[in-house]
């Protein structure tokens, strides 16, 4: 029997066994995600199927998964949705995205949705859990 994982390309990469992701697996995410696609990544691990009744998920270790790709998810802008946007900025209306995606599937859709200008500087937070800290980056 085969066991299947989905998830955040980051997460399914750390439980996969090392030789089963590409070496180029960073350049993919990045490539993907400045096209403005949504990435799901996929796994799987093939199990005793004498074990399928006992079987529990989360006891499955990092580095036991196989990677097996991507699944790649185009959701484009609505027709009208740049034209609102920035008839809202042009007449003094604030506009924030806030989302969970990649941050380069992000500043895409962004981008496309006339949330940001053409060369415009960008600071981007990142958190990290340990110690709890948000970092800003200016992005030039």
């Amino acid at each position: 029997m085969k066991v299947f994982a989905q998830g955040a390309p980051e997460v399914i990469r750390d439980m996969c066994a090392p030789g089963t992701v590409p070496s180029n697996f960073q350049e993919m995410i990045e490539d993907y995600t400045m096209k403005g696609l949504h990435i799901i990544a996929l796994a799987s691990k093939s199990v005793d199927s004498k074990r399928k009744r006992n079987l529990d998920i989360s006891r499955i270790k990092n580095s036991e998964l196989e990677f097996q790709g991507f699944v790649l998810l185009e959701n484009p802008i609505k027709k009208h949705t740049p034209e609102t946007l920035c008839d809202l900025k042009n007449h003094g209306v604030g506009c924030l995205m806030i989302t969970g995606d990649n941050i380069f599937t992000s500043i895409n859709v962004a981008a496309r949705g006339c949330l940001l200008r053409p060369r415009q500087s960008l600071y981007i937070a990142s958190f990290d859990e340990r110690p709890q800290s948000v970092d800003w980056h200016f992005n030039d």
